[in-house]
């Protein structure tokens, strides 16, 4: 197993470990679109990172057809400051090297959305997977807090995330750890239960293998259009999980998200929203979960930017807040353009795209 030096979190102070064990049923007349964010550190901390994104829709018909899909897949280098060296797209994406020599922080999702509106615009699998890289490979220190590679730092370090969001909040479990021992604490998580479906080979995308060390983002998105008009308006589930694979590849859960969110079907305004936190590391972090109630009154096209803007502070939660985000990514899976019959290799009825909306 994995070695440690770093101040393990304790008992009192670690937030719910309650990973889901199961993904839901393609239900008929449905969209999912699901991700995976795989960030690898081979050589160390001083080394690349290494990215590899994937993504599908799937739109299920009936119970007696295979889904329409459509595939999409990133593969990226960056150095140890989190400067991109290398980025492709399958479908190839032109654009994207317009991010060569751009760091994955801040700034780096406004300048995605510049270099491919059309995307954007479309909240295509491509952006999604390029919205996660900034959450995703910041996730991804934990493998190497994990490998003690992460060395005792200054107060001064760790000031500007000071009431970033609850688990970061300055009496917090966080920031009291780091003034008593001089370095983050960290929480052990539970074993990651299979998401996988032996009945339902598609209930997701493909995976890579996991390497030592990988930390996978992945999400689920499900929206159900049902049989004729819409009484209760889209009904939309969806998830994500942070995981971990220490040295023997075992897998275990660092973040984990789920939400359930009524959107109206004529105006694509949210009506209902509930979050429920289901894996997180400090006892602080699920007071973020009553911050779902004010996503009520979004449109979706306007929910990327609106979170952003609107959700901060110790009320909110950064990886909630990217669950919520997501939820834009509703719009793509409605768009007839998102769903077509492609790179799957599973047959469907390509031109029925679309049906339900």
């Amino acid at each position: 197993m994995t070695k440690f030096v770093s101040v393990v979190t304790a008992a009192a102070d670690v937030g719910p470990q309650d990973p889901a064990t199961t993904t839901p049923d393609r239900a008929p007349n449905s969209a999912r679109r699901t991700s995976s964010v795989d960030v690898t550190r081979p050589g160390g901390p001083a080394g690349p990172i290494r990215i590899d994104g994937r993504a599908r829709d799937a739109l299920t018909l009936d119970a007696s057809e295979q889904p329409i899909c459509n595939e999409v897949r990133v593969r990226a280098t960056l150095d140890p400051f989190r400067e991109v060296q290398e980025l492709t797209a399958e479908p190839a994406e032109p654009a994207l090297a317009g991010l060569i020599g751009r760091r994955v922080t801040t700034g780096f999702r406004a300048a995605a959305a510049g270099l491919v509106p059309r995307h954007r615009h479309a909240a295509t699998l491509l952006y999604l997977l390029l919205d996660d890289l900034p959450v995703a490979t910041l996730v991804s220190g934990y493998a190497m807090q994990r490998a003690g590679e992460i060395s005792d730092a200054p107060r001064s370090v760790y000031e500007p995330n000071v009431d970033l969001c609850s688990g970061w909040a300055a009496e917090a479990t966080i920031m009291r750890i780091i003034d008593d021992r001089g370095t983050p604490p960290m929480t052990l998580g539970p074993l990651a239960p299979s998401l996988a479906r032996a009945d339902d080979p598609l209930a997701w995308h493909d995976l890579a293998d996991a390497a030592p060390r990988t930390v996978r983002r992945r999400r689920r998105i499900d929206v159900e259009f049902g049989n004729g008009p819409i009484v209760d308006g889209l009904i939309v589930d969806a998830m994500f999980r942070d995981s971990h694979f220490d040295d023997d590849a075992v897998e275990s859960v660092i973040h984990e998200y789920s939400i359930q969110v009524t959107i109206d079907t004529e105006t694509l305004v949210i009506r209902k929203a509930v979050a429920t936190p289901r894996v997180l590391p400090y006892v602080e972090c699920p007071a973020a979960a009553a911050s779902t109630s004010r996503l009520v009154g979004f449109h979706l096209d306007d929910v990327r930017d609106r979170v952003r803007a609107e959700f901060v502070g110790t009320s909110t939660c950064t990886h909630l807040n990217d669950l919520f985000r997501s939820l834009e990514d509703v719009s793509g899976l409605l768009s007839s353009q998102g769903i077509v019959d492609a790179q799957c290799s599973i047959t469907g009825r390509a031109g029925t795209a679309g049906t339900g909306r």
